[in-house]
């Protein structure tokens, strides 16, 4: 780490009416009752919000005490006696001030002294006041006193802290106070703080957690994690609101000129911190500081042997918004690279970021005219690259079901899309919203554009307000809840949605998260049939993506049915319970795929001999695979290439590669199977075509009911007009029947290279 100088302190900008963000109650694990109403970023010593619900009852329980709390302060003439109002105050939240119980605890949970509205109540009257004090008291001193106070900080942070999520609201406004109080030269300070409280083995719970699920890695210190964008741009680890507060504090500091270049540098360094989920926050700070003094640093950090630093700062060079660099003869500079365009080596073009993946843009006169990838690792300092065109199924997804004028349609879209893609550059729509539409992926941007370039010609502001409005209530989420309009709908409809009153925001805001988690999951079973078809000659793995691109869609339409209050007796908790169960079955089959994931075999695969139509006995027709994780969640993976029948004691069955996923905590259970359905013969339609289908399901059979798991689905999808319920064979092409055994035997060969030893 770099030796900081001492400098000038100039203070935090406080805006009035800012307010601040938390996390949706039905994505994250509760600690305590009404966790979702803890704010997640506070940067500004305002205020912690509390539901209005429970104020009145917090005040009461708090109301002989506050005002000795509030007298104590008022007392504290030093440092060293505010030092130790602070600590009284800590153990305030344990319940205790000075030796007597204030409260008893948590009525529903023995590890937490105090519920999320109480800690927030005690944060705005008690600690934060405190800290207030402390930097008042500080800042009058010299540069020694402060370094002095800096240190002290540092050290009442690992006396009286831990890594636990109860300790990282207040060790972050610690570290904020250490930037208040020192600027630039509490960085050192900062940094050590933070590899502390970040550090899970701080934690007193680490042994208790090894005593219960044996020797797992908690710290995804692993290239598996780092080497997805997603994971580092929305991971959710408990301690990414420690870090991602102590960034925007960094990032909305008034710094001198001189100062901020000083600032960058150290972020680029801090981010090897457990910067993970904290992606955002970075981008938006090195916009903030000068992108001019980052990228040096950021270019430099892709030759460090962390893997962390290394994909951090690849993923911010991806986003950070350098407008439009312009094109010589040479062709284009960029991040330290000339990229030779060929043709396009032309000074009246210009080059601009495409997306967040680092696609390019070649423009003329706003009109995209071809696009090539930046290649960030590269030893050369002169890369020849290939402009090629942009097709319409990057924007659009092709589906298997598309009729010809649908097909055209398509292409008309990817024209209106190139030849006015600058045009919302520069439009004022984004100014003020906090999103940029190029830290979307290609698919993510197109329908949305489509949605504003039609209110937009149509000149109808009042739509377009009520459409930016969404997009600054809800960002990113937003914006890529538009792909559902790939099968039909409206943004009007969304944008009813997310203004209903029928529906609590974090239950709209859940929807939306869910929605985009499902799409970006559903990528990664895209990667598990991408290994086997490049053999195979036929391209199965995209239709598999947009068959769970189609099944998201009608999640997020039988949402909206719900929201109008046309649901019936199904409500969006049972249709948040079928989300959420699907998202957390797709991201355990990553390690399906995914190097060094630490899933393993628990038992030696079981397979079956079979018969086949004719009677004749299959050896190994089908065959089982039971996987376990690092958090025993079980995957087991069955696998039958050809359609066998029952015959004697011997079940047959249809040809089907099936995942069934279980939940180790909750017990939850989801399938998801491919099958080659032969359910022509069994209805008595001898003509009807074997088709392919994606199947779903959610929880274990309940025979005596008669209910299967693609029935839960089905239920919740069957709101939707066309909807296949738990089943889609409108995503696949009919002659993908005829490649699914050759699919399914390869798979079966790889699942067996990779787990069988």
């Amino acid at each position: 780490m770099s030796n900081f100088v001492e400098t000038e302190q100039p203070k935090i900008p406080v805006e009035e009416g800012q307010e601040h963000e938390y996390l949706s109650g039905d994505l994250i694990e509760e600690l305590w009752p009404g966790v979702k109403e803890l704010p997640e970023n506070v940067v500004d010593k305002k205020s912690y919000s509390i539901a209005e619900w429970e104020r009145k009852d917090v005040e009461n329980t708090y109301a002989d005490v506050i005002p000795k709390v509030a007298q104590s302060l008022d007392e504290a003439k030093s440092l060293d006696a505010v030092f130790n109002h602070l600590q009284q105050v800590d153990k305030l939240f344990m319940g205790d001030w000075l030796g007597k119980k204030v409260v008893k605890g948590s009525i529903y949970y023995d590890d937490s002294p105090v519920e999320s509205g109480a800690y927030c109540y005690l944060m705005n009257k008690a600690f934060l006041p405190a800290l207030s004090k402390l930097e008042k008291l500080s800042t009058s001193g010299s540069a020694t006193d402060r370094s002095s106070v800096i240190t002290r900080l540092e050290e009442y942070i690992q006396k009286q802290y831990e890594f636990d999520s109860w300790y990282f609201n207040r060790a972050s406004e610690l570290v904020v106070s250490m930037l208040n109080i020192n600027g630039a030269s509490a960085f050192p300070s900062i940094e050590k703080a933070s590899e502390y409280i970040t550090d899970v083995k701080t934690s007193s719970y680490q042994q208790i957690l090894s005593r219960e699920y044996g020797e797992i890695s908690y710290d995804y210190d692993e290239d598996v994690y780092y080497n997805k964008d997603t994971y580092l741009e929305f991971a959710d680890p408990e301690y990414r609101k420690f870090h991602s507060t102590v960034v925007k504090a960094i990032a909305n500091y008034s710094w001198s000129e001189k100062e901020r270049p000083i600032a960058a540098r150290f972020l680029t360094e801090y981010l090897s911190v457990r910067s993970e989920g904290s992606l955002g926050n970075y981008v938006e700070a090195f916009e903030n500081l000068g992108a001019e003094n980052a990228v040096p640093y950021l270019l430099k950090n892709l030759k460090s042997n962390d893997t962390l630093t290394r994909r951090m700062s690849a993923e911010i060079l991806f986003r950070l918004e350098l407008g439009n660099v312009g094109v010589t003869e040479k062709g284009v500079e960029y991040l330290g690279k000339l990229y030779d365009l060929g043709k396009y080596n032309d000074p009246d073009f210009f080059v601009r970021r495409l997306n967040s993946s680092g696609l390019m843009a070649v423009l003329e006169e706003g009109s995209i005219k071809g696009v090539f990838p930046l290649n960030l690792y590269s030893k050369e300092d002169v890369i020849q690259t290939e402009v090629r065109q942009l097709m319409s199924q990057e924007l659009f997804l092709p589906k298997a079901d598309e009729t010809p004028i649908q097909r055209q349609q398509r292409d008309k879209y990817l024209q209106l899309f190139l030849e006015n893609y600058e045009n919302i550059f520069n439009d004022k729509f984004f100014k003020g919203t906090g999103v940029k539409l190029n830290s979307l992926d290609l698919h993510e941007q197109g329908w949305f554009l489509l949605n504003y370039l039609k209110l937009s010609n149509q000149e109808d502001t009042k739509e377009l307000e009520r459409l930016r409005k969404f997009v600054t209530e809800y960002g990113e989420y937003g914006l890529k809840s538009f792909l559902a309009l790939e099968y039909g709908g409206s943004g009007q409809e969304i944008l009813d949605f997310a203004e209903t009153s029928k529906l609590e925001k974090e239950e709209k805001l859940a929807v939306l998260k869910n929605f985009y988690c499902v799409a970006n999951e559903a990528l990664g079973l895209r990667e598990i049939f991408k290994q086997t078809e490049t053999d195979i000659g036929y391209e199965f793995a995209p239709q598999v993506y947009e068959a769970f691109v189609r099944k998201n869609a009608e999640f997020f339409k039988a949402a909206q049915i719900i929201a109008k209050g046309e649901g019936g007796d199904i409500t969006i908790k049972e249709l948040l319970k079928n989300m959420n169960t699907m998202v957390f079955s797709l991201r355990a089959l990553k390690g399906v795929y995914e190097e060094d994931s630490g899933l393993r075999l628990e038992q030696k695969p079981q397979t079956q001999d079979e018969y086949d139509k004719d009677g004749v006995l299959v050896k190994s027709a089908s065959t089982s695979f039971v996987l376990v994780d690092k958090l025993e969640n079980r995957i087991v993976i069955s696998i039958r290439p050809k359609s066998t029948i029952k015959k004697g004691s011997i079940l047959g069955g249809e040809a089907r590669i099936n995942f069934s996923v279980t939940n180790s905590k909750t017990k939850d259970n989801a399938r998801i199977s491919l099958d080659l359905s032969d359910y022509g013969d069994f209805i008595g339609e001898v003509d009807k075509p074997t088709v392919v289908s994606l199947d779903i399901g959610v929880g274990k059979p309940d025979r005596s009911a008669g209910i299967w798991p693609s029935q839960r689905v089905g239920r919740v999808l069957g709101l939707v007009e066309g909807s296949e319920g738990g089943h889609s064979e409108l995503s696949f092409k009919p002659e993908v029947a005829n490649h699914f055994p050759e699919v399914a035997e390869k798979f079966r060969g790889y699942i067996k290279s990779r787990f069988v030893r």
